[in-house]
């Protein structure tokens, strides 16, 4: 009544239904009425009605309790109604269901799929984005365990063993996993567990979230392919490619960059660009983005430039750099990218190429020199051998004749030394073992560099054969040494080791050489060794250190000895810590089947009766053949060019064509390519003072290995022919 706003006496003998708080409302009336009827017409049993009531702080919630009461007979005589004020507790149990259903449309509505478990692994819970993942409906899944739908076979041992860290508390919160749906795709899902824990603390449950990141993985796969591609392709340049920020950090490094510099990428990333550099371009890069920092301009970092590099060896090497510019990193810096070309090899070339041109046009002046000046001296020669003969009886003459020859062999020897500088000289190769010979020359090489210098052999052990002139190995020996006394005035040591190596396609390149077994020959002194530039001129011809007291030939020699045993020289040398030059030889392989005979020294019979053409332009080397040729019987017919020679041969058999090589109009080989087609039954023997691999084609390949060089003594010329003459019987 209170609450009500009523007293007793407003209320007091009127019906209940009809009191002010219930009757503003028919419809409260009628349950009212229907609950006490029916609670006087039961058999005593209570009932219980919530209602809402007028009040006169609006309407409130009631719980209203309706007792019959009964008399002895059990006849009901009056009912009493009981009211309790309930509006907070239903204000309670409003908001409690209103939460229950946000959460089942937060849970059914959420782009996740969410999916509840009971501790056995049952599902109990599925939302809508559970069945948009995995196309099943709630009713599908209700009350069975992943296993059965969404786990694939090869992973139920790992799903096992998630669910038992799960239930032990001590794992299984995160996993990513290939699972089923419905209609049979496989997808990539990320499981997101938890176990739910009631108020004992107890594992009552476990609630999952579950994202699809089939898409995710994909694009990540795709990005992690694209990034392995573009590593490829940069792995695959033969250029070094780096990348770098602002501050000079290295953010990448390619194959080629490791190779050339001697990092691994992962050695060189984050530190700074300029230690790849040596000064000034190291400072010149840190001054350009220190410059960018301040002004955000990027001055032209010697784009395009030639500098020198460094590798982690410390070993400094000549490159063409380019940088450019990229976009920014994620947190905005500057991002460039330089490209080096490593030029040693580049400049090597070119360096062998300045030194060829330069041996080329100095082997031109000379060639043609020699091949008159080696005329000269074959007369002058073979009739001192004749006029030798003819006053064998009378010494005072003889000694003249042998004091003439001996003039004549310093001659040649001077023409060779000229020819040596390029491959003009005919090469009389054999097989030498390296350390042999530099044991022979050890008494040699004490004697001439004077007891202040000490010579240490270091030579290797089994050294392979090599194939070469050992006169010009004798000759490169003493030249180098030489040398080295000359840069050890006060003293030193000379150190002489022989190795077998082996170079691989890269090494070899830079070096020139191919691929292959090499011996190593290296001569190093303690002297005042070399500056930059005399090294790269050191095998120049008559370049020297020595002012008036050197020719400049020596070097020069050793180099194109070098050249045509087919290896190469180098020299390291700096000033104070002396120079050591590498003489590389190919190594020979001897096979059994072409192990060269060795040759009797029994006496060979010499004179014949053959016709034999002797073709030279000439004349005093015509007569001088001739005299000699006809002195042990052959016969003897002279010509003074090839078509003289071709003339002749029309109408007179000749057993065998001895041609110079250098002749006007027509040389020596034009000439035997005509004999060999027209008269195949003709020996060729050819001759010159000059001749090299530029006078010879590939039908001439024999007659040119077989080549007797000029002068030569008349033994030399008759044992020849008669050779050549007695091969037509083998």
């Amino acid at each position: 009544l209170i609450a009500a706003g009523l007293s007793l006496d407003d209320v007091l003998g009127l019906k209940f239904w009809d009191t002010p708080w219930i009757n503003y409302d028919a419809d409260l009336q009628a349950i009212i009425k229907k609950a006490i009827a029916t609670a006087a017409e039961g058999e005593g049993e209570s009932t219980s009605v919530d209602l809402q009531f007028q009040s006169v702080n609006g309407l409130l919630w009631a719980d209203m309790r309706i007792h019959p009461v009964v008399n002895d007979e059990g006849k009901v005589i009056q009912v009493v109604v009981e009211g309790r004020e309930i509006s907070v507790r239903k204000k309670m149990e409003d908001e409690l269901r209103a939460s229950q259903q946000h959460l089942t449309h937060y849970r059914n509505q959420a782009p996740l799929a969410a999916i509840e478990w009971q501790t056995t692994g049952e599902i109990v819970g599925w939302n809508q984005a559970a069945e948009n993942i995995f196309g099943y409906t709630f009713d599908e899944v209700k009350g069975k365990r992943p296993f059965e739908f969404v786990i694939r076979e090869e992973d139920f041992a790992d799903m096992e063993q998630l669910w038992v860290d799960l239930m032990k508390g001590s794992g299984g919160e995160r996993s990513i996993n290939e699972n089923l749906t419905k209609d049979g795709r496989t997808i990539v899902c990320e499981w997101h567990n938890t176990a739910i824990r009631g108020e004992s603390d107890k594992i009552v449950g476990v609630a999952s979230i579950v994202l699809d990141i089939t898409a995710q993985r994909a694009a990540q796969e795709a990005l992690l392919d694209s990034e392995a591609d573009h590593r490829e392709i940069l792995d695959s340049m033969a250029d070094s490619v780096v990348t770098f920020d602002e501050s000079g950090s290295v953010l990448s490094f390619n194959k080629a960059a490791e190779d050339t510099f001697g990092y691994k990428a992962k050695e060189i990333t984050g530190s700074s660009i300029s230690q790849l550099m040596t000064k000034p371009w190291s400072n010149s890069i840190q001054e350009n983005m220190e410059f960018l920092m301040e002004t955000g301009s990027l001055r032209p970092l010697d784009v395009g430039a030639n500098v020198y590099a460094k590798r982690k060896n410390n070993d400094t090497f000549p490159t063409h750099i380019s940088v450019t510019q990229l976009g920014k990193t994620v947190d905005g810096k500057s991002r460039f990218i330089a490209t080096c070309q490593d030029l040693t090899e580049t400049r090597q070339k070119e360096e062998q190429l300045r030194r060829s041109q330069k041996m080329d046009a100095l082997g031109k002046l000379t060639g043609g020199i020699a091949h008159d000046f080696n005329n000269m001296l074959g007369v002058i020669s073979g009739y001192a051998d004749l006029l030798a003969e003819a006053v064998s009886d009378q010494p005072g003459l003889a000694k003249y004749a042998h004091e003439i020859r001996r003039a004549g062999e310093r001659g040649a020897k001077l023409t060779e030394k000229l020819l040596s500088f390029t491959r003009a000289k005919t090469a009389i190769g054999r097989i030498v073992d390296i350390n042999h010979l530099l044991v022979e020359q050890l008494h040699m090489l004490e004697r001439s560099l004077t007891p202040r210098i000490k010579i240490i052999h270091d030579l290797g052990e089994s050294l392979w054969p090599v194939y070469l002139d050992d006169g010009d190995l004798e000759d490169a020996l003493i030249n180098i040494s030489i040398n080295a006394m000359h840069a050890m005035e006060s003293g030193g040591k000379l150190t002489i080791q022989t190795r077998n190596i082996h170079l691989d396609d890269n090494e070899a390149r830079l070096k020139g050489l191919v691929e292959n077994d090499y011996i190593r020959l290296s001569i190093a002194d303690t002297g005042t060794g070399m500056d930059t530039a005399t090294r790269e001129k050191v095998f120049d011809p008559f370049f020297s250190t020595k002012g008036d007291k050197g020719t400049g030939l020596g070097l020069s020699q050793v180099y194109g000895f070098m050249a045509r045993s087919k290896g190469t020289i180098e020299v390291s040398s700096e000033p104070g810590k002396g120079s050591d030059f590498s003489l590389y030889f190919p190594r020979y392989h001897v096979h059994d089947n072409a192990q060269q005979a060795q040759k009797t020294s029994q006496e060979k019979i010499l004179s014949g009766s053959e016709t034999v053409l002797i073709v030279d332009d000439e004349t005093a080397l015509l007569d001088l053949c001739s005299e000699i040729l006809s002195a042990q019987g052959y016969h003897v017919i002279c010509a003074e060019s090839g078509k003289q020679a071709l003339k002749l041969l029309e109408n007179t058999p000749v057993d065998l064509l001895f041609s110079d090589v250098i002749m006007p109009d027509m040389d020596g080989y034009q000439l035997s390519a005509i004999v060999q087609e027209k008269y195949p039954e003709v020996k060729i023997q050819m001759t010159s003072g000059f001749s090299d691999e530029r006078h010879a084609g590939i039908s001439n390949e024999s007659l040119h290995k077989s080549l007797l060089s000029k002068p030569y003594r008349a033994q030399t010329l008759l044992t020849t022919v008669r050779e050549l003459l007695d091969r037509r019987n083998i």
